[in-house]
């Protein structure tokens, strides 16, 4: 074998060997990430779950009601600080710079994590609904998640995660709305449905693609195969209410004091 077929061989065999080191580590972070994205996950799930519990507090009217959700949520809100640890671990196990890296499946190491985060957006948005009938913002969610305080190389709060969020809250609403009523609270339901209204009109606006947050936005109209509606589902309850003469037009909404205080339990920052 002359020195010049030796030297291509050697040069093919170096390279192959650097493809496969590469692919090892390669692997070895996407288990480890995915190992940490689920630690992400099981912290939402669970405020995902005492949130669920909203439904089942017992049934009364008035102050005692505002008074129950109220507390029931504050606890809940303390529970965030799971959620900011795990994803502040997650955000150190990523390369600098890889925030956006594509493998050779063609997958994006965000993607690893994104469900999980949207999740957790969710998470974060109807919380502060439930205790102050307002929008989270996306730059509160990130502080809430604690995705403000980790390199944006690394990790950050996505625009589209943000927005998969909201409307996996406004799926929420119209049952939200249903138990109200159940409860005796006429007013709430006026109070979600302008919210609910304010964020499709919101929604209209942007220029969606053919991907799957459009999906979903379609999902606010076309809910399931009854073909029933998240707006529609809202308005006829209010319809119902108003055709019973059961409430007025005029709602209370918290004051931005205690929407402040909530929002500070969620940073963790009382």
């Amino acid at each position: 074998m002359d020195d010049a077929t030796r030297k291509s061989l050697e040069q093919v065999v170096a390279e192959v060997e650097a493809e496969r080191a590469t692919n090892e580590v390669c692997s070895y972070l996407t288990q480890t990430l995915r190992e940490l994205a689920r630690n992400v996950d099981r912290s939402q799930r669970l405020i995902a779950m005492q949130l669920g519990q909203i439904y089942s507090l017992p049934a009364s009217q008035g102050t005692c009601a505002a008074d129950a959700v109220h507390a029931h949520v504050e606890a809940t809100a303390a529970k965030f600080g799971e959620v900011r640890a795990a994803i502040a671990a997650l955000a150190e196990a990523v390369p600098p710079q890889e925030y956006y890296k594509v493998r050779k499946s063609l997958t994006q190491w965000n993607e690893t994590w994104s469900w999980s985060v949207r999740n957790a957006a969710f998470g974060a948005c109807f919380a502060y609904y439930l205790g102050t009938g307002k929008l989270l913002s996306k730059e509160q969610t990130a502080d809430v998640l604690g995705m403000n305080s980790v390199p944006e190389d690394r990790m950050m709060l996505a625009t589209d995660e943000y927005l998969h969020g909201l409307i996996s809250m406004v799926n929420e609403l119209p049952r939200l709305a249903m138990n109200a009523v159940t409860a005796g609270d006429f007013a709430a339901p006026v109070q979600i449905a302008a919210f609910v209204k304010q964020l499709h009109a919101a929604f209209q606006v942007l220029n969606l693609k053919n991907d799957i947050l459009r999906k979903r936005f379609d999902g606010l109209k076309v809910r399931n195969v009854l073909t029933q509606y998240d707006v529609k589902r809202v308005e006829e309850i209010i319809y119902d209410i108003r055709l019973r003469n059961l409430v007025g037009d005029q709602v209370e909404s918290p004051q931005n004091g205690e929407a402040g205080a909530l929002l500070a339990i969620m940073q963790g920052h009382s």
